[in-house]
């Protein structure tokens, strides 16, 4: 057997492996009674305007991502039309469901578009401040969250202020990261070029992701806007996750999902099983209990989001089918309507 054949092997056994392990959290969800299909599917058929009503907030979160992505590739000469930016976001989601991990998404989103002419390590780069500026709205929002969350619930204070605590200093963090990503940018810019070729390769490249965060750091208005569309969809989560509830008949506040959900959204990146399945019922199952729900709500009321969710990365499957690389229109490296029919 050939190493491409072994290599590819492995890969197949290990995405197999990791749909089982979600398989198995799900199941192991259901044998302790924390979700019951049969109540989930009597509550969706008797609510049909309530989950309507969260695929559509799913939407609007989806067509805001894609949004914010156009932004913030704006300070780097990229004009992405805002038909193609929500296509390759919605094939993203199809791909980051299917797949262990969020940045599974992400490569495919980017290599397809970098078909346009674009290099792959700038569109990289336009991702990563994208990354930056939604992982710093998820945070910040978090973090407002906490704080209501421990001025309403006196009794979870000494649950919430460490994750307060995280949250506030990873906004820090990541906002300071911006500031100085032009300072990174220059060191790379002055500093000799490697002399091995591989090596030299990976400089370039790394150069090259870095520019459109450098680029992004020093238009304040686009990152502005860019972080009030992240806040917007921080509460696009919540307000899904809200109408969750109801379509259950578990009423959840709102700060409760506010506080709750930013941790069930970075567990779910966990590349262990697709699209962290089972992981994040886990978490929502636990969190959420400390807010007075059931145990079974949590998941529960995780899952029926999740398949709104799910409703948005079937219509990207449809996306991506339609996306064939014998249809991309070449553009200029860096500046120019990119277009993809």
């Amino acid at each position: 057997m050939s190493s491409n054949h072994k290599t590819r092997l492995r890969r197949i056994l290990e995405e197999t492996l990791k749909v089982a392990i979600g398989l198995g959290l799900l199941g192991m969800l259901w044998h302790q009674g924390l979700i019951d299909p049969r109540v989930i599917g009597r509550s969706i058929q008797n609510h049909p305007v309530g989950m309507a009503l969260a695929i559509l907030v799913q939407g609007a979160m989806f067509l805001m991502l894609a949004t914010r992505w156009k932004v913030v590739a704006l300070p780097s000469k990229i004009s992405i039309p805002l038909e193609l930016s929500t296509r390759l976001t919605l094939t993203s989601q199809f791909f980051s469901t299917c797949l262990p991990g969020n940045g599974a998404g992400d490569l495919v989103k980017g290599w397809i578009f970098s078909k346009t002419g674009t290099d792959f390590g700038i569109v990289l780069g336009t991702m990563v401040l994208d990354r930056v500026v939604g992982m710093t709205g998820l945070f910040l929002s978090w973090s407002v969250f906490l704080i209501l969350a421990i001025a309403t619930h006196p009794s979870s204070t000494g649950l919430l202020v460490p994750f307060l605590v995280v949250a506030v200093l990873t906004t820090a963090s990541l906002l300071v990261l911006l500031a100085f990503s032009r300072k990174i940018d220059r060191w790379l810019e002055h500093r000799p070029l490697p002399e091995g070729v591989r090596a030299r390769k990976v400089y370039q490249f790394v150069g090259q992701t870095v520019k459109p965060v450098s680029r992004g750091a020093t238009a304040p208005k686009a990152i502005a806007l860019a972080l009030g569309f992240s806040l917007a969809i921080q509460f696009s989560y919540v307000l899904t996750v809200w109408l969750s509830g109801q379509i259950l008949s578990t009423p959840i506040g709102i700060v409760a999902a506010g506080a709750v959900l930013p941790l069930v959204s970075l567990v779910n990146a966990i590349p262990i099983s697709p699209g962290g399945v089972g992981i994040g019922e886990t978490v929502g199952a636990t969190a959420m209990h400390e807010f007075g729900l059931q145990q079974n709500a949590g998941a529960q009321v995780v899952l029926v989001a999740r398949f709104a969710s799910i409703f948005w990365s079937v219509v990207g499957a449809l996306c991506y089918l339609t996306l064939r690389a014998n249809r991309i229109v070449p553009s200029s490296a860096i500046e120019g309507r990119q277009k993809l029919s």
